[in-house]
């Protein structure tokens, strides 16, 4: 479910965007994906309170640190 959007040819990286971790597809499948990928950081918006409530794997994730890159918020 990883989107890449197109950059400038002069910016380096990639992004891609992709909904809540965890919230239509199972925990697993999307660490999976991430790490095969090589995804270096997640940008949340979301509160913790939202993260709980729809994607309740994602939340347990992120309270116990194993979340496959680091977190933004």
């Amino acid at each position: 479910m990883f989107r890449r959007i197109q950059l400038t040819e002069t910016t380096p990286g990639a992004l891609f965007l992709h909904s809540m971790p965890a919230r239509y597809e199972e925990w697993d499948a999307f660490s999976e994906q991430a790490r095969e990928m090589q995804i270096d950081g997640i940008v949340c918006l979301t509160g913790m309170d939202e993260i709980r409530e729809k994607s309740p794997d994602y939340a347990a994730a992120l309270e116990a640190g194993c979340v496959p890159c680091p977190r933004a918020s």
